[in-house]
């Protein structure tokens, strides 16, 4: 099925057609876009695995492990939130 690019995503939706989103910002109804998941994974981050990061930097260990278990697309915005927190976090 063709998507008719002069309708917008809101026409799309009313009519019951549902076409790939182009765009991180864009979203279905009542559905969050891939910028709210990325909001969503940093906030997890910051909440519940940084304290076990700074608690083992203070406490001196090395090569601690833990693991994040979660959907796929919220894996992909974890790793990326991860990453930006570890390199630019500040230390409690």
């Amino acid at each position: 099925m063709s998507v008719d690019p002069e309708k917008s995503l809101a026409q799309l939706f009313s009519e019951g057609q549902y076409p790939v989103l182009a765009h991180r910002h864009e979203k279905f109804p009542q559905g969050e876009s891939l910028d709210d998941l990325a909001q969503r994974a940093e906030k997890a981050i910051q909440e519940l695995v940084m304290p076990h990061v700074w608690k083992a930097s203070k406490e001196g260990k090395k090569g601690a492990q833990l693991a994040v278990v979660s959907h796929g697309l919220c894996i992909s915005e974890v790793r990326t939130a991860g990453r930006y927190l570890l390199r630019f976090s500040d230390f409690p």
